[in-house]
């Protein structure tokens, strides 16, 4: 039977430390890292839980395959190239066809614009919509974004879908969409839970 493990606290209480502890034991049990997950919200955690394991264990990278985060995971396991994916060349081509400037990404944050230009809040309305599994309209009235309206939105939206279509190009949420298997590994770790969205829980 499966078992199911919550570890709760406050910011800087050691939780990602105790995960890493569980890594750790578990390895020592001589569970073969490759039947490990560990899940981060984050590159910066994914990597910090990879150099760990390599120091304390020897391990190489390869024998870290679902050390990583979401994203990556789902890149990963539906065999994806970094060609097929949209980077900021194709988002500025195509703002600049729709009439949208952008400023900023966060890949860190879901790859979800953070700027203050129109099509930083256009495409972070659609990115937000998709991944809380709400309809647009919805989002954008969430946002309460007062200087841009729903119809800039729904000409983003419609114009990105589009463009990928197109080019045959996939954003990072349809890679969370896309995903459908289940990783056969026996243990599960998922660090920082509490910053995933609905899609990502999906």
């Amino acid at each position: 039977m499966n078992r199911v493990t919550k570890i709760f606290g406050p910011p800087r209480t050691g939780k990602t430390s105790r995960l890493m502890q569980i890594v750790e034991e578990a390895m020592r049990q001589d569970m073969r890292p490759e039947r490990i997950a560990f899940m981060a919200f984050t590159k910066k955690a994914a990597e910090e839980a990879i150099n760990r394991a390599k120091e304390q264990f020897g391990f190489t990278e390869e024998r870290l395959p679902w050390f990583r985060t979401l994203h990556s995971m789902a890149f990963r396991d539906i065999g994806a190239r970094r060609d097929d994916i949209m980077q900021d060349e194709h988002y500025k081509e195509l703002g600049n066809a729709l009439g949208f400037q952008f400023t900023k990404v966060d890949d860190e944050q879901c790859f979800i614009p953070v700027g203050t230009a129109l099509g930083d809040k256009a495409a972070r309305i659609e990115a937000l919509s998709r991944l809380r599994g709400v309809s647009l309209e919805q989002q954008w009235n969430d946002s309460n974004l007062h200087d841009i309206t729903f119809h800039a939105v729904d000409q983003w939206n419609d114009g990105l879908a589009r463009y990928k279509q197109t080019r045959g190009l996939m954003d990072y949420t349809d890679l969370l969409e896309t995903f459908s298997n289940t990783l056969d590994v026996d243990i599960f770790i998922l660090d920082e839970a509490q910053d995933l969205s609905p899609l990502q829980w999906r």
